[in-house]
C-alpha cells in the first residue's frame, strides 16, 4: 500500500505525456496562415501533471491534448466554433474566428472533486493575460498532435464526445456576464502577424 501510494505521488510530479501529442520539430514558429484562423492552446501551469485532457470542437473533432507546460497550434476553418475541453468538468469556449489571425486560449486547471477541473479562457488585449501570453510560450514545450490517432479514440467514443458537447452548450448558456466574457473569443481578438 504504502509503496502504491508513492508510485502514484511520484505520478503527479512528473506527469503523464499523451500518446496523441509529440514534440514540435524545431525551429517551427506560430504564423497566421491565409485560408484558416489559427489558435493556439496553452497549459502555462504544471499543476495536475498526471492529466492531459483532451480538447475537441462542437462537431466533435479532435485538436489536441493540453500537457502541462506546453502548447499546441491547431488550424480551423473561419467562423463561429465551440472548443470543449473533457476533464471532471466540460469547460467550454465560444470563438468567432477571422482567417489570417492568431488566438490565444489559456487552458487554466484547478482543483475538482475527484479529478482537476479544467478551463478553456480566452487570452484577449482585453485581459492580464495578454501581457503574458509571450512569456507563457517561450516557457513551455510545443508539441504537435496526431490528429489521426485523437480523432480515432474520439470517433470510437461517440456517444461520451456527444454527450459532452450538449453539456458544454448547456454549460456555456449558464455562465453569467463576467464567465462569458472570460469565455469568448471575437474576431478582433487575433493576431495578424507571427510571434
Amino acid at each position: 500500500m504504502l509503496r502504491r501510494a508513492f508510485l502514484l505521488s511520484c505520478l503527479a510530479l512528473v506527469g503523464c505525456t499523451s500518446k496523441f501529442m509529440h514534440p514540435a520539430p524545431a525551429g517551427v514558429r506560430i504564423a497566421p496562415a491565409a485560408d484558416y484562423a489559427t489558435v493556439v492552446f496553452v497549459r502555462p501551469s504544471s499543476f495536475g501533471a498526471a492529466i492531459h485532457p483532451t480538447i475537441f470542437d462542437e462537431r466533435g473533432t479532435f485538436l489536441g491534448d493540453a500537457e502541462p507546460g506546453a502548447h499546441f497550434v491547431s488550424r480551423v476553418a473561419p467562423g463561429e466554433h465551440m472548443f470543449v475541453v473533457w476533464a471532471e468538468n466540460t469547460g467550454p469556449i465560444r470563438a468567432t474566428l477571422l482567417p489570417g489571425r492568431v488566438y490565444f486560449i489559456e487552458v487554466s486547471i484547478k482543483p475538482g472533486v475527484w479529478q482537476a477541473r479544467c478551463h478553456l479562457l480566452a487570452i484577449t488585449p482585453r485581459n492580464e493575460q495578454w501581457s503574458r501570453v509571450r512569456e507563457w510560450l517561450a516557457d513551455t514545450k510545443p508539441t504537435v498532435a496526431d490528429l489521426a490517432a485523437g480523432q480515432s479514440y474520439l470517433d470510437g467514443r461517440r456517444p461520451e464526445v456527444l454527450e459532452r458537447i450538449k453539456r458544454a452548450q448547456e454549460n456555456f448558456a449558464e455562465f453569467d456576464e463576467e464567465e462569458r466574457a472570460a469565455r469568448t473569443l471575437g474576431g478582433e481578438d487575433g493576431i495578424a502577424q507571427g510571434i
